[in-house]
């Protein structure tokens, strides 16, 4: 085996080209990374731009599900509208944890054809290994309380109570499905849900609106007032069985231009940070432009989409005009 000496150091080293190398490990491992609250924290924080009440919550709600802690939460809701980023934390989430995501829209009590059921959330899970605990985020929650049927909604139906059931913390086996030829055991102590919900419905704004040539058009008609955890208390009220089994609700704060603005003046966060990384190019932004770009986006409605694709507009218009270019200014 030939050893080497760095010239900076004694600390000697497999060559490259012998069998015994082996790749060192990167220093921030997944384990790594799990080991605490503040680290988990860290993460979310290192990609996910505002949201710090829910960033801090969801660091706990992991590390003590992981942990085994006596007092564990069960089931975590975010709330908010469209847009402030409830789907990208779950996202950079699953970086580092292993997560099972399904559309509380398609989400249909047992019996109903088509659609998701909950034991095929389950079925993506390997519900009888010994890992401490399964993370499952079912989006736009509230939806499933809204659905109509013939006799009612959803929460009305059967859905619910499978749902309950499985939010509980008993730790007995229970059969998760209403097959009895096709039996499905878990554990839902071992079971730990994200709910994620717009709850469009408390900040909708339902009053009649002038029309005529004289009209003075309100942009903030197209986005809705900051939802509030007392709110939602009381849009779920009828549910009192299902608000006692929700370990914490958070309400996830409103974007307006300034929170536009600050995201893409943050080399941290800026849309054009990242995609420098994935171009190999350097991006360039005018303060003047960033305004712009925050403006359209904050009174459209479109959001952070709606920033970067302004952003790969101005890049692709540089690239045709210059497939080698290399920097690009955007003013």
């Amino acid at each position: 085996m030939y050893d080497r000496t760095t010239p900076w150091s004694n600390v000697q080293e497999v060559d490259f080209y012998s069998p015994d190398y082996a790749p060192s490990q990167k220093r921030n491992t997944r384990k790594d990374i799990l080991s605490s609250p503040k680290k988990i924290y860290d993460y979310l924080d290192s990609k996910v731009f505002m949201m710090e009440e829910a960033k801090k919550a969801l660091s706990m709600f992991v590390y003590k599900a992981i942990t085994k802690n006596s007092v564990s939460e069960k089931v975590l809701l975010l709330a908010g509208e469209s847009g402030t980023g409830k789907s990208h934390l779950i996202s950079v989430l699953s970086e580092i944890i292993p997560l099972s995501i399904t559309d509380g829209a398609s989400l249909v009590p047992q019996g109903y054809k088509g659609g998701n059921h909950i034991t095929t959330i389950l079925n993506q899970l390997d519900v009888n290994s010994d890992a401490p605990c399964h993370f499952l985020v079912i989006d736009e929650f509230n939806r499933t309380l809204q659905k109509g049927t013939d006799s009612g909604s959803w929460a009305q139906s059967s859905l619910l109570s499978e749902l309950l059931v499985l939010f509980d913390d008993k730790d007995v086996k229970i059969n998760a499905s209403t097959n009895e030829f096709k039996p499905l055991w878990v554990t839902p102590s071992k079971l730990f849900w994200i709910l994620l919900g717009s709850f469009s419905d408390i900040t909708d704004k339902k009053t009649s609106k002038p029309i005529g040539f004289n009209t003075v058009i309100d942009n903030d008609n197209v986005h809705r007032p900051q939802i509030t955890k007392e709110q939602i208390l009381e849009s779920l009220k009828e549910w009192p069985e299902l608000v006692g089994r929700i370990s914490r609700i958070v309400a996830c704060p409103n974007w307006d231009i300034e929170s536009y603005y600050k995201m893409l003046k943050s080399p941290k966060y800026s849309i054009a940070t990242k995609l420098e990384k994935e171009l190999g190019i350097s991006i360039k932004i005018a303060p003047k432009k960033m305004r712009q770009f925050a403006k359209d986006s904050y009174e459209s409605g479109t959001g952070v989409r709606g920033v970067k694709n302004a952003i790969i507009e101005e890049i692709n218009e540089a690239l045709f005009n210059d497939p080698s270019i290399k920097e690009i200014y955007i003013k």
